[in-house]
């Protein structure tokens, strides 16, 4: 029988419970709205797109990009997050955004596949950044888009509490190797928000790349 680490559960226990109150801050708010800016400068979104956000929380990404694209699935480890989600959608009249709780460490993903695959300040929280990469792209259809923003290398002064917190930031470098290992185009990383707290500027980065087409890949 497969054992969940006290940790694991003490993680997603802290999302669940922050939950309800999670867009009351401004600075998740804008951040959120910076991320998909970014998205849409380089990515351009189209109606029959399938997408997936990968730790999704109350899914101020998928929210905002469902007008957009064809249908969302908005995947979180935090049962809670995802009915906040829920219950937004319900109130805001989003028909095209479905929900499924797991953890893509520990679980294999869905059979589904995608044209554009998000995670908006979720991967630091991720200490098997390869495994969840390799997951992604086999979600991923030839041609695809996987995009990634995170926190740029820090000193772990962004949280006030960093239980939890897998990596100080993400080296971009990191992810594109991480990346390239499957085949991929237009692989870059540029700097779409910075967030000021405490004094202090904190970068956040868009890592992005396609996928190679079926014809790239079977040269």
């Amino acid at each position: 029988m497969h054992t969940i680490p006290p940790e694991h559960e003490k993680n997603v226990a802290r999302f669940d419970e922050a939950a309800a109150t999670w867009e009351e801050k401004p600075l998740r708010v804008a951040l959120a709205a910076a991320i998909v800016a970014g998205l849409r400068s380089h990515i351009s979104l189209q109606p029959s797109m399938r997408v997936l956000e990968y730790g999704c929380g109350t899914g101020m990404i998928s929210r905002a990009i469902s007008p957009l694209v064809h249908s969302v699935l908005a995947m979180d480890s935090s049962p809670g997050m995802l009915a906040v989600l829920r219950e937004k959608t319900r109130e805001e009249g989003v028909a095209n955004i479905s929900t499924v709780v797991r953890d893509l460490s520990r679980e294999d993903p869905t059979a589904e596949t995608f044209d554009l695959i998000v995670s908006g300040m979720a991967m630091h929280h991720i200490a098997d950044l390869e495994t969840v990469t390799d997951r992604l792209f086999s979600s991923l259809r030839p041609g695809g888009y996987l995009a990634v923003a995170d926190l740029a290398p820090e000193d772990g002064s962004f949280h006030e509490e960093n239980s939890g917190v897998a990596h100080f930031g993400i080296d971009p470098a990191l992810l594109l190797g991480l990346f390239q290992r499957h085949g991929v185009r237009q692989a870059a990383s540029r700097e779409v928000h910075a967030v000021l707290k405490n004094g202090r500027r904190y970068p956040i980065l868009l890592t992005w790349c396609q996928k190679n087409s079926a014809e790239e890949a079977g040269r």
